[in-house]
């Protein structure tokens, strides 16, 4: 009788000091698990932390079928190391705090690839001057890392073949420059097929269109007659070997291309004149304004006056 009413009197005093109610009130919450990158062994960390209330001392970490030890609360977060990327396990955290086995807290991570990722990029080329056939090549060339031995080449539909990436640059063609076919290339890796990337070129023409551009004009300074040079320089493609050029519409003559600049004169500084000057591929000097020619003016009166 006595013991009996010593165990109600050690249940009400342990009520009366919380010594229950403190376990029953364990609480794990705002779950957090950070993963790292893979290492060179295929390998990643967790970083795992999170809150509590009320627990115990220490708790446990499982997952997966594995106990990853007891830890300390006050030694939050908790770094679990080594775990394999292997693309398959669906990795899951359980903690549980070791006084109170009913106050646990669990999260799915998922999976965890640490396999690299195939890339093929920067996907460039150089094109070829046109042969007499009016055909060009192309020079191609890309990036790639943790791709396969081999890849497969398409231009627009048709299937260019398979090669080595051992065997870049490679050299292809020859195409028919006709001003008109775009040309789509695709390049899939061959054990990869989502590893792939495309290369739009745009239409080519051969012979290459006539482009005459950057025209920059300097003068010198006057002489003792008061006249002065041009200094005329520019880039230009597709054009034949020589040009015309005129200024106001003066032939000032016939010039090869390949100068840094072309000297130009002696024009009369007179502070009347408007300088206007006209390029001319001599294929066809004629052509509308636009196409084979380019033609600029002094903004500002030249004065050569004292």
């Amino acid at each position: 009788m006595r013991f009996k009413n010593l165990l109600l009197s050690l249940s009400i005093l342990f009520l009366g000091t919380g010594l229950f109610s403190k376990v029953q009130a364990c609480e794990l919450f705002d779950l957090v698990i950070t993963k790292t990158i893979c290492n060179a062994e295929k390998k990643f960390a967790v970083k795992i932390n999170f809150a509590y209330r009320d627990a115990g001392d220490f708790f446990t970490i499982t997952g997966n079928g594995k106990n990853y030890g007891k830890f300390a609360y006050s030694k939050l977060p908790i770094i679990i190391d080594g775990l394999p990327g292997d693309c398959t396990t669906i990795y899951e955290f359980a903690i549980t705090d070791l006084t109170n086995q009913s106050c646990h807290i669990a999260k799915e991570l998922g999976k965890v690839c640490c396999e690299s990722n195939c890339e093929l990029f920067d996907l460039r080329y150089d094109k070829s001057d046109c042969d007499s056939t009016n055909r060009f090549k192309l020079l191609f060339n890309f990036k790639y890392q943790n791709a396969s031995k081999c890849f497969r080449l398409k231009i627009n539909d048709h299937n260019y073949g398979e090669f080595e990436y051992s065997a870049l640059p490679l050299n292809l063609g020859p195409f028919e420059g006709d001003c008109v076919t775009k040309r789509l290339i695709t390049i899939v890796d061959c054990d990869k097929p989502e590893c792939q990337a495309r290369l739009e070129i745009p239409e080519i023409c051969c012979p290459e269109k006539c482009k005459i551009s950057e025209l920059k004009i300097e003068r010198t300074a006057c002489d003792s007659d008061k006249m002065f040079y041009a200094k005329i320089a520019f880039k230009a493609t597709g054009v034949s070997d020589s040009f015309y050029l005129k200024a106001n519409n003066r032939l000032m003559g016939k010039f090869k291309y390949g100068e840094a600049f072309y000297k130009i004169g002696p024009l009369l500084g007179d502070c009347v004149t408007k300088y206007n000057f006209l390029i001319a591929d001599h294929r066809d000097p004629l052509i509308p304004f636009g196409d084979l020619y380019v033609a600029t003016q002094f903004k500002n009166l030249v004065s050569c006056m004292i």
